[in-house]
């Protein structure tokens, strides 16, 4: 990092985040402005700060993924307590914002999950500069609802062809340049508590804490990643074998799961009892008489999918 002029905090093959000296950032690697301008977001539920007005404590060092350097930084008149920070990898084209809740916070909620109530990035691609990213840029990702619907849109989020019934949220997502040149926005942790919301209007980008979070301890953190490659299929196997490699996981084999390795028997998606049963039959009665039938018939399947309308839902998204 530089400590005149606009600051740069370099990673990898030309990844590189720059700052305005305005409390704004952006990501350039070959071309200028990716995503637009980056900032910190607070929803409705958190205090009010002001966001205009910050300073960059830099800071270096190494973990698992190697070798980096980064800054802290630090928003004045916020009195929410939470640490923002952003690392770049020195061997990878990796940068990593971390957000973390310093001390216990309460009655983050704001009442709808696609809402963050803390976003770090937010970032808006409708105001990027001029040539910011290549003509003909298009986003991809999959929506959070069943089965990971796939989505794309333009360079700017907009034109998603989102399942209506299911919030505007996507994991991950991608930028990807006619060339096949890719940035990809993805979580590195806490898995259920991090969205990346894609407002259904394209007015900007959220990563953080959804909008169902009620309230984290201190200590607290997420870590959303921003990586540059050469394909999307080449950043989804780097994401998973670091994800495997960070979280120590051992895949097992297919074979180990009784859903693939067996038969089974599936109710969902226009199978014989979806959201049906037998005449004067409710679902329980309806399947034990399938599983008979089938033991009967010496079918060895091992398992039976209860659609998720089997059981009540609390919420009905």
């Amino acid at each position: 990092m530089t400590a005149t002029g606009e600051i740069s905090l370099n990673a990898a093959r030309g990844l590189t985040l720059h700052f305005d000296g305005k409390a704004r950032f952006r990501v350039a690697w070959g071309e200028p402005n990716w995503l637009g301008p980056i900032g910190l977001m607070l929803g409705a539920a958190t205090a009010s700060a002001d966001l205009s007005r910050m300073r960059l404590d830099p800071f270096e060092g190494s973990d698992d993924l190697g070798a980096y350097r980064g800054a802290d930084i630090v928003w004045e008149k916020l009195s929410v307590p939470i640490r923002t920070t952003v690392r770049g990898y020195s061997d990878l084209p990796l940068m990593v914002f971390r957000l973390e809740a310093r001390d216990r916070i309460d009655e983050l909620a704001t009442g709808k999950f696609e809402q963050p109530s803390v976003s770090w990035p937010a970032f808006q691609p409708k105001e990027r500069t001029a040539g910011g990213v290549s003509a003909g840029t298009r986003s991809y990702g999959h929506q959070y609802s069943e089965f990971a619907l796939p989505v794309s849109g333009d360079a700017d989020c907009g034109g998603f062809f989102l399942a209506p019934h299911r919030p505007p949220v996507v994991m991950p997502l991608m930028f990807i340049a006619p060339d096949g040149r890719t940035l990809m926005i993805a979580p590195l942790d806490n898995f259920h508590e991090q969205v990346i919301a894609v407002p259904r209007d394209g007015s900007g980008v959220r990563c953080g804490w959804h909008g169902d979070l009620r309230e984290v301890p201190a200590g607290f953190a997420t870590e959303m990643a921003i990586w540059a490659g050469d394909a999307p299929r080449t950043l989804l196997e780097a994401w998973a074998q670091l994800l495997l490699h960070r979280h120590k996981t051992q895949r097992p084999s297919r074979y180990a799961d009784d859903l693939l390795g067996k038969l089974s028997y599936w109710t969902d998606n226009g199978a014989v009892y979806y959201y049906r049963t037998e005449p004067d039959c409710d679902y329980t009665t309806t399947l034990k008489r399938v599983v008979d039938d089938l033991r009967a018939s010496d079918i060895p399947v091992r398992s039976v999918q209860l659609d998720s309308w089997f059981y009540p839902h609390q919420n009905l998204r």
